[in-house]
Formats: structure tokens, sequence, C-alpha cells
């Protein structure tokens, strides 16, 4: 005879209207506070109901825990198990397949790389803006297929700068890339006229994704990929024959700033620009750090959910949802704003010590020629 075990479900608790009472008062909150960049009447909406869920859903996890283990103990669910791992074998088979003979041409050169290059400030443009003899700066970059690790990536891109004569320089600027590869064209033109084109730029890809799914999938490829440059050029240089060598700087922003700050050490200068979370907080160690006041992306962080960053009026759940309301328009404001550093970046660069300061009258023609 079988004996049957009879489960007895657990209670579901309660269901009341405090969730949605309270969601709706932070809702209402979330309409009347400032945000750090003002978005239109539709974005502030949706974030009005994303906040009113996100409450309601807080109230809603005792019974949602219950409901999992109710699940948890029933045979559905090794059922649904056993679909799911049946579902999914072709998948994982046709992923096993080895490509075809002859495979499929490889993707084409990095257009974030080609933009950098062809974006080389002039040695003319660079002498009639600081009014003072200039050189035509180096600029050298590796693509995503130019190798198969971070290793050799910074390989290609250090062999290509020796190639363009970058370590006979004064300088060699190392710009930590966003998710995409792309580098601001603003801050490498912004060291150029300081360093009156003695400067030779160098830049490694770790991915071809925009920053903000980069981020949420993790910095690790980021940090990694700016550790393998650096560390490779820190080695070069130290290797040269004695006398003068060049200095090595190093600038991030944004998704870039997190992968600048973690090797910061190693270089003689470090300069971050928008880092996310930034705001409020000290600058991470060996480096300077400059946040725009209405950056979203420099306030933006998962704590901001339960905990205040220093830099602002915050209510929990509802100051997070406004930040994360204000990302999709950093970009969409003039220079100086925003998550767009412009011209602030000359300042910011003699600040951390990348250069000598030129005087303040050249800092400020510098900041409006790439305010332009």
């Amino acid at each position: 005879m079988t004996t049957l075990t009879l489960v007895r479900p657990l209670p579901r608790p309660a269901a009341g209207p405090t969730g949605w009472a309270v969601g709706a008062t932070a809702g209402v909150a979330s309409l009347t506070m400032p945000y750090v960049l003002e978005p239109g009447p539709v974005l502030r909406l949706a974030v009005a109901v994303l906040v009113v869920l996100q409450v309601r859903l807080a109230f809603a996890i005792p019974a949602v825990v219950a409901r999992v283990v109710a699940w948890t103990r029933s045979r559905r669910l090794h059922a649904a198990v056993c679909v799911a791992v049946l579902a999914a074998s072709p998948l994982v088979a046709a992923g096993a397949r080895p490509p075809a003979a002859g495979g499929s041409p490889p993707p084409a050169a990095s257009a974030a790389g080609a933009e950098f290059l062809a974006g080389t400030t002039g040695a003319d443009r660079i002498a009639h803006v600081t009014g003072a003899p200039a050189t035509t700066p180096v600029r050298a970059y590796a693509a995503l297929t130019d190798g198969t690790t971070d290793a050799a990536r910074a390989a290609v891109a250090i062999d290509r700068l020796r190639r363009a004569g970058g370590f006979t320089r004064a300088t060699i600027l190392v710009a930590a890339p966003t998710g995409s590869g792309w580098v601001d064209p603003a801050a490498v033109a912004t060291m150029e006229y300081l360093a009156g084109g003695n400067v030779a730029t160098v830049a490694a890809q770790y991915a071809d994704r925009p920053s903000w799914i980069e981020y949420l999938l993790g910095t690790g490829p980021a940090q990694r990929s700016a550790a393998a440059l650096v560390t490779a050029l820190r080695t070069t240089i130290d290797a040269l024959p004695a006398g003068p060598r060049p200095r090595l700087v190093l600038y991030g922003e944004s998704l870039g700033a997190i992968a600048a700050s973690g090797v910061a050490g190693a270089a003689d200068a470090t300069l971050l620009a928008g880092l996310p979370g930034g705001a409020g907080r000290p600058a991470p160690p060996h480096t300077t750090s400059i946040v725009n006041a209405d950056d979203p992306v420099g306030r933006w962080s998962p704590r901001l959910l339960l905990a205040p960053d220093g830099s602002g009026a915050w209510l929990p759940i509802v100051t997070f949802w406004q930040v994360t309301g204000s990302l999709p328009g950093a970009l969409d404001v003039p220079a100086g704003h925003g998550h767009r550093y412009g011209g602030a970046l000359a300042q910011g660069f003699v600040d951390a010590g990348a250069v000598a300061s030129p005087g303040a009258a050249r800092v400020a023609a510098i900041a409006r020629a790439v305010d332009r």
C-alpha cells in the first residue's frame, strides 16, 4: 500500500490597502520633488508609476515568499524543470556545433576606433588656440577584433603606439573607453591642447555594447582591459633607456572611470569624469574625480533605493527612480551639464597633475575651443 503524505498549504498573508496607499503617496512625492535633470511629463509619469509599483512590491514580499515556498514543495516544480531541460537540449547542442568550414567573414573594424583615430587635433589648430608652437599628436587604438584577450589587444595597441612614435612624446594618455569602445573626443582633444601636441593617446576596446548594458552585466571586462593596457605600458615605459621618459596619464569617463580607478596607482596622474555613483563621495585613491552637480550618472547607484548619497534630497525608492528617470536626458544638455564634461576637463587635467598649468587664460581658451 502506498502512503500519501498530505502537504497543507501555507496560509497567505491577508492583503490590505496599505501597500497601495504608501505607494501612491510615494508616487505623488516623485511628481513634486525636483529631479537631477528635469525629464518630460511622460517620463515623469512613468517614474511615478514605477515608484508606486515598487513600493507595492515591497509590501507584497511576505506573500511572494509564502507562494515560492509552497511552489518548491509541489511536484509541478520538478515537472517544470524537466520540461525546461528537455526544451533547452536542442539549443545547447546547436551551440556546441563547430562552425561551418570557411566560417563567416570577420566583423568590420571598430567604428568607434575609426572615429577616435580620425579626430586627431592638428598642430595648426593647437597653435591657433593656445598661441604657442605645437606638434601633431599621436593616437593608437586596438579594436575588439584585434585580439581574443585583453593582453593581446594591449600588445597590439602598444605596438601601434610605438610605430607611430608615441614613446617619443612627453606624455602618454590612456583613455579608458565606454562599453561600445567610444572615447570622448573632448577629453582627448583637451589633453592635446594642454600638451601642445606633445602627447600620444592610446585606447583598447573591450566590448561593443552600450555602457549601461555593459555596466549591468558587470564592470569586470572594463577593469581587466584597463589593467592589462596600463600594466603593459608601465612595464614598457620603465624599460626605456635612461633619460627622459613619457609620463603615464590615465583618463576614464562613465564606465571608463570605473575601469581607470582600479589601476590608477600605476599612473603618474589620473582624471575621472562622471564616475557612476561618485557624487558626494571621496575620489578613489590616486585619482582626481569631477562630477557635474546635475549629472544623474554620477548619482545613480542601487544604494539610492535604501540610503542617501549625501548630494541632495532623498526619499527611499523615490530618489532612485527619479535619478534613473533623468538618465535618458543626461547627454541632451549643453557641455558642463549632465553627463557632458567638455571644456571643464581642461582644469580637471591641470588639477590632476596631468600637465603643468599653462595659466588660467590658456586653460579658459582651451575650454572654449573644446565646447564649440
